[in-house]
């Protein structure tokens, strides 16, 4: 995931749980959030919940990768408020496409903001 990322222009961070994900949060402005559905603790849903729940990281774009296909799984991921809810295994198209929807709405369609700061499609 880093690697597709930073091949982006995305440098990232990367957490071991939902609850350094929320310290990280806590302590940095991120532009995007990749969120897993199974994690340590608490799961992908309910850190989605509490990030789009948060004044200050709701806003930010969530995008889901799992191997959680059902529908089910879907829904969940779409009462949880992520912004996209993506199957494993991932096409590189798929995965930069998902990305770049994401930032252009959290950059509001401002594509030479979003190359500033060292994005690229």
């Amino acid at each position: 995931m880093r690697e597709a990322l930073e091949r982006l222009g995305i440098i990232c961070d990367q957490a071991d749980s939902a609850e350094a994900a929320m310290r990280l949060l806590e302590n940095h402005n991120y532009n995007l959030a990749f969120l897993d559905v199974v994690m340590p603790g608490t799961d992908g849903y309910e850190l989605c919940r509490k990030i789009k729940q948060n004044a200050y990281t709701r806003l930010m774009p969530v995008l889901m990768l799992t191997s959680r296909s059902s529908p089910f799984d879907r829904a969940r991921g779409a009462l949880s408020g992520c912004d996209s809810y993506l199957t494993k295994p991932i096409t590189w198209d798929t995965f930069s496409q998902a990305v770049d929807k994401a930032l252009m709405k959290h950059f509001r369609n401002d594509r030479a903001q979003m190359i500033a700061r060292g994005y690229r499609y």
